[in-house]
């Protein structure tokens, strides 16, 4: 969820009394927030990158093996 959904449901709405909790000052949860950190199962994660969008047929087939490899067949 966005943070600022955790911080609605868990501590009223309040950057404060959430930066408190965390040991933060309330500048740096507007940073987080602004830089649309998440939670999940209540670890704050950061985003990377966006990732390339795949179409989900080529999630399972057309994708190159590295030289030497060979598909293992079933039989």
């Amino acid at each position: 969820m966005k943070l600022q959904q955790y911080i609605d449901l868990f501590y009223d709405g309040s950057n404060t009394d959430f930066a408190v909790a965390q040991g933060v000052k309330p500048q740096q949860v507007t940073q987080w927030k602004n830089n649309g950190f998440i939670v999940v199962e209540h670890v704050l994660y950061s985003p990377r990158r966006e990732l390339a969008e795949v179409e989900p047929p080529k999630l399972k087939r057309n994708i190159p093996l590295p030289r030497g490899r060979e598909r293992k067949t079933k039989g």
